[in-house]
């Protein structure tokens, strides 16, 4: 029998700490209200980014943002910096098939799906980023793409499960946080604990970490988080990553005395980084609606146009960008605002002639502003790195 409390009941959590689970909740689903639908796909896909960079950079990956928006047009000689690239690269397509495949409550915490994101992670990386060196040993050891560990590993003072007890342990896991069970506010008290837990039971040689922010990522959709997606919980983690370790760490401590619950682990930890979890949370919610607000963010976009129409805009390298039409910051106002803009329908929107209209649009679409088939609506699904410091502040 496995004597691990999963997490701590709604009905013994500390106050503040159910009261920061609700406030999730709420403040979450007023940031996913508050903006405009059709930019919401382009907030998301830049924000898939943003979680790569900082769920790599928790790891050790120093990969610099200018390297990812810069990374179709560089050629990396140095094999550390290109592997980490790699890395990068990697956790987007992990991401992306994670957001594409259709997966149930009850599926999230199976111990197959928690298989299936090591293995996006992984599958294509080479053999030099999946060789894994035991530093006390200095033996090497290859990371297969989706398969559990087979040896006993050490991560700093803790020493996980014994690789024979991981079927049990995940299936405990499963059982414990199975959302299609849970629910309310339950269902963010288990999601903030399963993050530590699966660490803990640490399943894989390597990329548990990672693996386990993609896992928390997919829960918290799961869990019903509206807007979950416009903010992530890896920016707040690696911005305070010595709390990040420091509460994860303190989760990990065996009961301190009879006061401090049931399990083999210190209720007292766990609770402590519930709290710090949802401290991040609301943290990130705050931040990226401060930067989403309509009248704020129009007036960045805005002035942005102002420097292209004057021909001072500079792109990611320096170079002077192309010259906007003032009519253009008119045109991505109402693409935003609007759920069907035809491109019959831009000489009314701009007051521009067909030709002139036409050539507008083509710029857009030639700078990824915009995309959409000749006889299809246009849409905005992503948002060009050279507007990225302007738009977005302090992002990265």
């Amino acid at each position: 029998m496995i004597s691990v409390t999963p997490f701590i009941q709604s009905e013994q959590a500390s106050g503040d700490i159910r009261n920061m689970a609700v406030e999730v909740y709420k403040q979450s689903a007023s940031l996913s209200a508050s903006v405009r639908p059709n930019l919401k796909p382009a907030v998301e896909h830049l924000l898939r980014f943003v979680n790569s960079y900082y769920s790599n950079r928790i790891e050790g990956n120093s990969t610099e943002p200018a390297d990812i928006i810069r990374n179709k047009d560089v050629v990396l000689t140095d094999p550390v910096k290109r592997n980490d690239l790699l890395e990068i690269e990697a956790y987007l397509v992990a991401q992306a098939a994670l957001l594409e495949g259709r997966i149930s409550l009850e599926q999230i915490t199976e111990k197959a799906f928690l298989c299936s994101i090591h293995e996006h992670f992984f599958k294509d990386l080479p053999e030099s980023v999946r060789t894994h060196v035991r530093e006390s040993t200095g033996e090497t050891y290859l990371v297969e793409a989706g398969k559990l560990r087979t040896t006993q590993v050490q991560v700093g003072k803790h020493l996980p499960p014994h690789q024979d007890e991981l079927n049990g342990y995940l299936n405990w896991f499963h059982s414990s946080y199975r959302l299609d069970r849970l629910f309310g506010e339950t269902r963010l008290l288990a999601a903030s604990a399963a993050h530590h837990r699966f660490a803990w039971i640490h399943p894989f040689l390597d990329g548990n970490g990672r693996v386990g922010r993609l896992f928390t990522d997919s829960y918290m959709r799961g869990a019903g988080v509206d807007g979950y997606g416009l903010w992530t919980l890896s920016r707040g983690f690696a911005r305070t990553i010595d709390e990040y370790k420091l509460r994860l760490s303190g989760a990990d401590m065996v009961r301190q005395g009879s006061t401090d619950g049931r399990g083999i682990l210190s209720n007292r930890g766990l609770e402590a980084f519930q709290r710090y979890f949802f401290e991040t949370c609301l943290d990130q919610i705050q931040y990226l609606s401060g930067v989403l607000d309509i009248q704020s963010f129009d007036m960045r976009l805005k002035q942005y146009a102002d420097l292209r129409t004057a021909g001072v805009a500079l792109s990611t390298k320096g170079e002077a960008l192309k010259k906007w039409r003032p009519e253009t910051f008119i045109l991505l106002r109402a693409i935003m605002d609007n759920s069907r803009v035809m491109r019959t329908d831009v000489p009314k929107i701009t007051g521009l002639g067909d030709t002139n209209s036409r050539a507008v649009v083509k710029q857009l679409i030639e700078e990824r502003w915009v995309s959409g088939e000749t006889k299809a609506a246009l849409k905005m699904d992503q948002i060009p790195f050279d507007a990225i410091s302007f738009l977005f502040p302090h992002l990265w």
